[in-house]
């Protein structure tokens, strides 16, 4: 258990920046193709073009803010529901598999019946019909396992009817990982889906059965064999695997994207490595995602921060850190209907700084080490005052230098002492505005006197500060400093709550 805590601190410690970054515009008689990332930042599916503009975003605020990764079946066939889970991390060190989310593309409709399905561990999208099969468990207690549960639970749901067709529960033997999930057999002629199962009623003889759902609700048990279960059919109908392995990447190997030409990729990305190790085209091959590897030695080349990068103009933006899963990033499928969408903004919904300064960063400060645990060196702790998060401490003088305007819970006493959350926190000179760092490792914008949130930064401001006419947010990143207007902010950034 300790040894998990220290390996997802150190991962923790060398986490990159996601700076909203840009350099050369494209050329507007090219325009660029359609985009769609997570955007942690945001909280919600970012829906673009891969230069930021006709820039929307659905799905936000379904999915609590502090997820490791997504992951999950992504685009239904007609490309009108969007579907997607993440891993969500424990205080113990480990991660767990957080809740299943489907949203419409009109970005207004959502599924919020799943939100009764607190472990789902794998969902899979029918082939060519809007039909979601959900797989986990409705028991957590006290997480949700990544492996293994004492009852296994499947749904059938039609994302079109926004319902409930069929529900499956059994003690089942299996394994939730990818490699012993069942495999889903759609029999679209006959409105089921059928898939293998076993369990036992005695700890020691195994039962087999063929389950079949049917989307009237009718669900039956069919036994069969362990030759007939070992046996099971593997193209007599369409068929898929349930379980879509969170680390299942889109990506290809870098030594790859560039092996038919010589790529410069930026290099003032604040990748934890400046090392690119995996990308995608798009179909005309002037746009590329650009995946950086987020840690080292036992996760080499895993995909973090992801970049759209136009090689022949030198734009470059970083847009996402949650992975290389279809549900992280993509190039919009031909099937999602842009008529479909929301309407799109003129620039990307991502705040973007005003201005980026590159040679003055953290690294390069004087009597920096430079090491990636220095960065995460906190200034504030959020102390709890009369059962509230409340007080915002200075942990150099110990005197409380603000108080927050809204409460928020404080936790569970330990021997009835509550914990403090490590901060990195600015106050404006004229006392209107705060800032904050938190373990997020995103950036916030608030109003002092409500303390509703302005914005929320794509970038991981290490140090911050206020310029001395409070019209300006400074944050002094690992690899720039950015400076964000506020009335901007104020006026353009989309509302985050």
């Amino acid at each position: 258990m300790k040894l998990a805590a220290l390996l997802n601190l150190i991962l923790l410690l060398i986490v990159p920046i996601t700076s909203q970054t840009a350099t050369v515009s494209p050329s507007n008689d090219d325009p660029a193709p359609y985009i769609y990332y997570y955007s942690e930042a945001l909280n919600g599916i970012v829906i673009e073009r891969a230069d930021g503009t006709d820039s929307r975003i659905i799905g936000q605020g379904l999915v609590d803010e502090d997820v490791t990764f997504t992951y999950g079946p992504g685009w239904s066939a007609d490309g009108t529901w969007f579907a997607w889970q993440n891993l969500t991390p424990l205080v113990s060190g480990f991660n767990e598999p957080g809740k299943g989310y489907i949203t419409s593309t009109d970005g207004q409709t959502t599924l919020d019946f799943l939100n009764n399905f607190p472990c789902v561990n794998s969902m899979l999208w029918h082939p060519t019909e809007n039909i979601l099969l959900v797989y986990g468990s409705l028991n957590k207690d006290p997480f949700c396992p990544l492996d293994g549960y004492p009852i296994a639970t499947y749904w059938l749901v039609d994302a079109n009817s926004q319902r409930r067709l069929a529900s499956f529960s059994i003690n089942s033997l299996r394994k939730s990982g990818d490699s012993s999930a069942p495999t889903i057999y759609w029999l679209s002629d006959k409105h089921e889906i059928q898939f293998y199962e076993l369990t036992s009623t005695n700890g020691i003889d195994n039962q087999y059965f063929l389950v079949t759902m049917s989307y009237d609700s009718t669900v039956t048990m069919t036994p069969i064999t362990k030759d007939q279960y070992d046996a099971q059919p593997q193209s007599a109908v369409t068929s898929s695997n349930a379980f879509r392995n969170y680390m299942n990447t889109q990506f290809v190997r870098w030594q790859d994207i560039t092996a038919d030409r010589a790529i410069s990729v930026p290099s003032n990305s604040s990748a934890a490595i400046d090392i690119p190790v995996g990308g995608q085209w798009d179909s005309s091959g002037k746009w590329l995602f650009v995946g950086y590897e987020w840690c080292y030695a036992d996760c080499t080349s895993t995909i973090g921060q992801v970049n759209i990068f136009n090689p022949a103009t030198g734009y470059s933006r970083e847009i996402a850190n949650c992975g290389s899963h279809a549900t992280c990033v993509g190039f919009l499928p031909v099937q999602v209907n842009l008529a479909n969408l929301p309407p799109g903004k003129p620039n990307s919904v991502l705040p973007i700084p005003k201005s980026l300064d590159y040679e003055r960063t953290f690294l390069k400060i004087k009597n920096r080490g430079g090491g990636f645990s220095d960065p995460l060196t906190t200034t504030h702790e959020l102390m709890c005052n009369k059962g509230a998060l409340r007080d915002v401490r200075n942990k150099t003088t110990g005197e409380i230098d603000f108080v927050l305007p809204k409460s928020d819970s404080c936790g569970i006493p330990v021997h009835g002492v509550y914990p403090t959350q490590p901060i990195i926190f600015a106050l404006s000179p004229d006392k209107k505005y705060y800032a904050i760092t938190d373990s997020s490792e995103y950036t916030a914008l608030y109003d002092a006197q409500t303390g509703d949130r302005i914005a929320r930064m794509n970038f991981y401001g290490i140090e911050l500060s206020f310029s001395d006419d409070s019209r300006s947010l400074i944050t002094m990143g690992r690899y720039a400093t950015a400076t964000w207007d506020i009335q901007e902010l104020l006026t353009n950034t989309l509302k985050v709550g």
